[in-house]
């Protein structure tokens, strides 16, 4: 009684079918009925899948590391993640950004995985604004604030008794 033996049926180094037959070679190529370009014996506990390139296995039928397989081109990640350790997982916003996924304001940055506001600093440096500009920018800030206090004020001393606190 012969053995039970896996076999891979290769066509443009692409793994299209796979048999576990007792037959040999021979019993597998009376079964196939459509163009190849190998049949290979395998191990029979190999993890050789269809659709996949036979490149993408070690020898001894096991994948490679993916991070090899991604390298090699065999496996395309989506560009929102990247490998670590031989794991997927999500690029920081920081990534995103520089990578062009995401885009921002020129006003910010990003930092690991949160978006900031620029520093004025950096802001004139990297000639996004003036120092007048900023300084402008502020002033009016300032002026909103005073005319709001001015106001409230105003507000408190005409209505002056009408307005109570109640307390509960």
């Amino acid at each position: 009684m012969r053995m039970i033996e896996k076999y891979i049926v290769i066509k443009d180094n692409v793994i299209i079918d796979f048999f576990e037959t007792s037959e040999g070679i021979d019993g597998v190529k009376k079964s196939i009925n459509y163009n190849y370009d190998d049949i290979k014996k395998v191990d029979i506990n190999s993890e050789h899948k269809r659709k996949t390139n036979v490149d993408e296995y070690e020898e001894n039928g096991k994948l490679k590391k993916l991070s090899k397989r991604v390298a090699d081109g065999y496996v395309k990640l989506p560009d929102n993640v990247k490998l670590e350790n031989e794991m997927v997982v999500n690029k920081t916003i920081e990534e995103k950004v520089n990578d062009g996924i995401i885009e921002i304001s020129p006003l910010q940055k990003a930092v690991g995985n949160e978006i900031i506001m620029k520093t004025d600093e950096e802001l004139v440096n990297e000639g996004i604004k003036t120092q007048k500009e900023i300084n402008d920018e502020k002033q009016i800030l300032d002026d909103e604030k005073l005319i709001a206090e001015e106001m409230r004020k105003m507000v408190i001393e005409k209505l002056g008794d009408k307005l109570k606190v109640v307390k509960k």
